[in-house]
């Protein structure tokens, strides 16, 4: 199960593989991404929350809108002093509805928490997304005679589309790769933007070409399936699968991405080349003419020695 945490005080939440800490809660799912169906007005959900701790926790339950989406899987929720749902487009926060807002949970037990979307029919056009946060009150720890409280929070993501009018465009730029490199690149970077209306999930795979077309190495574009929210645009890095050597041969070699986005059979494709230097290549070379440069030095030298010796 994947688990959604966030410390009381910090601003940002990442998506992260469950720990084995004994104070905090486990919600399922962590993520729902849903479609409406045409002329829906209410969509209900239901959410698992457990107590992972040995001590009974007092839940707070609210809906909370955030608005973008890192590359590392990190959300930024918008600050409850500054932000007003009602000019976000995009939020859940105000279509909420909880079946409760308050429970108390033993340790080791779990409650259904209902969750209800409602008037989505007057929703704009395209893509909201909004969480359901979980705090638990504060617990107070003594830890070498120092009294610690804290919070530990989970949260579940809503992505939710509506029957029709979703648009979902994106575009791959700012690939950060030199025009001249001494070493094949191990990652590359590029900024991938969304100027749809709609969250999208970009698909495809980058492939890495030497000389003569031959295929040095490929990836997965976006293995984590991460979202790009519209009107947004991440930083995305990819691990390429490359070694330089000795023999690697020097040249023109192009990065290609071929990309769209999950549930679209059109792919577009965007190639960026640069001249690769072999650096092992370029220091043998040095130290051979380093070597034959000293040799024939060396070779010179004996001549002239044989042929003083013959005048003498």
């Amino acid at each position: 199960m994947v688990s959604i945490v966030l410390f009381f005080g910090l601003s940002e939440l990442s998506i992260a593989a469950p720990n084995n800490d004994s104070s905090g809660l486990s919600v399922s799912p962590a993520i729902t991404q849903t479609s409406l169906l045409p002329n829906q007005n209410v969509l209900n959900l239901k959410e698992i929350v457990t107590n992972v701790s040995n001590r009974p926790l007092t839940i707070n339950v609210h809906p909370e809108d955030f608005g973008s989406i890192g590359g590392a899987g990190t959300i930024k929720f918008f600050s409850s002093i500054t932000y007003n749902p009602v000019n976000n487009p995009h939020g859940l926060q105000n279509s909420v509805q909880l079946g409760v807002k308050k429970f108390i949970l033993l340790p080791g037990a779990s409650q259904v928490e209902q969750v209800s979307i409602v008037n989505t029919t007057i929703l704009a056009a395209g893509g909201h997304y909004g969480a359901i946060i979980y705090t638990p009150e504060a617990i107070n720890n003594i830890n070498n005679n120092v009294k610690i409280s804290y919070i530990p929070t989970v949260a579940s993501l809503i992505f939710l589309s509506t029957a029709g009018g979703g648009t979902q465009d994106l575009q791959l730029s700012n690939i950060l790769q030199s025009k001249l490199s001494f070493s094949l690149p191990k990652t590359t970077s590029f900024i991938m933007a969304n100027s749809g209306n709609t969250q999208s999930t970009p698909i495809g795979y980058i492939k890495l070409s030497g000389p003569g077309h031959n295929l040095v190495s490929q990836a997965i574009l976006n293995h984590t399936s991460t979202l790009v929210l519209p009107s947004s645009s991440i930083l995305m890095s990819i691990n390429l699968p490359t070694k330089s050597s000795l023999f690697t041969l020097p040249g023109i070699y192009t990065l290609k991405f071929v990309y769209g986005y999950s549930g679209s059979n059109k792919l577009l494709t965007i190639s960026k080349s640069f001249l690769y230097l072999n650096l092992y290549l370029i220091i043998f070379v040095i130290i051979v003419l380093i070597f034959l440069i000293l040799v024939i030095r060396s070779l010179i030298r004996k001549r002239r020695r044989q042929k003083h010796k013959r005048k003498i």
